[in-house]
């Protein structure tokens, strides 16, 4: 395959993962909405719609990556921007796409790192509330029992 064809194949797989990471961000605000006990379930969703373009991201990755190998071999390079602009100026687009993935993945990484912040202050709520009912439980279930005793009289003094 021609250099000018695998840039230009990179750049398409750039744009394809810039819009799977825009419709990450997407998801990942929708998410930050999301982040209350009334809403857990919705958040959930959420999770497994995100899971889908991580997979769908992967893919692309990896076809990226081969598609990278090859050129660099090609023009003998370690890294794209090593890559010779005048005499292939498709890599200046291919870099600008670089880019623009790497700030997109920052942000949506940033967004992430406050929504496990709030969904970690989240679960710790329900833990404390969980412990008060089994506690609540423990307690209603020891004067339902009733005194096994010698038949006397057992008075709480305790409040």
């Amino acid at each position: 395959m021609e250099n000018n064809n695998l840039i230009q194949r990179m750049i398409t797989l750039g744009e394809e993962k810039l819009k799977e990471l825009k419709q990450l961000w997407d998801i990942t605000e929708e998410q930050a909405k999301n982040c209350t006990e009334d809403q857990i379930s919705q958040f959930v969703i959420l999770l497994d719609q995100r899971q889908e373009h991580f997979d769908r991201i992967l893919e692309i990755d990896k076809a990226f990556e081969e598609t990278s190998k090859i050129l660099k071999k090609n023009l003998k390079v370690k890294y794209l921007n090593q890559i010779n602009q005048y005499e292939y100026p498709l890599v200046k687009d291919l870099l600008k796409i670089s880019d623009e993935i790497v700030n997109m993945a920052k942000r949506i990484k940033s967004l992430d790192d406050e929504n496990k912040k709030r969904i970690e202050a989240l679960f710790e709520a329900i833990k404390v509330e969980l412990k008060k009912i089994g506690e609540g439980k423990a307690a209603n279930k020891l004067y339902q029992g009733g005194y096994l005793g010698s038949g006397g009289t057992f008075f709480d003094t305790k409040r």
